[in-house]
């Protein structure tokens, strides 16, 4: 699991007073700052889909079209979570 302050830090986003980015600070993407979109949850596939965009890095070539990118996001949207469910800010809700 990923840790927060550690492998990554959530960070404010100017032009989403509502939403908040996470820079990667360890690893083969640090630095990069990335953006969760929609994010859900398939009940029959047993699986979360998410979308994300990078926001920043020091890879220009970098895209959410990157395979490891996206396993990295994955483990890290999961991380983050778990964490949240622990400290019970993170609710999961059946949707209406």
């Amino acid at each position: 699991m990923l840790e927060e302050n550690k492998d990554y830090e959530l960070v404010a986003v100017e032009d989403h007073p509502d939403a908040w980015a996470i820079r990667i600070t360890s690893g083969v993407f640090i630095e990069t700052v990335i953006m969760f979109g929609s994010i859900g949850f398939n009940k029959e596939q047993d699986n979360i889909s998410f979308n994300f965009e990078v926001l920043a890095s020091p890879d220009s070539t970098l895209t959410p079209a990157n395979v490891d990118l996206q396993n990295y996001c994955t483990m890290l949207l999961e991380s983050i979570i778990m964490a949240g469910m622990d400290e019970g800010t993170v609710e999961i809700a059946n949707k209406s």
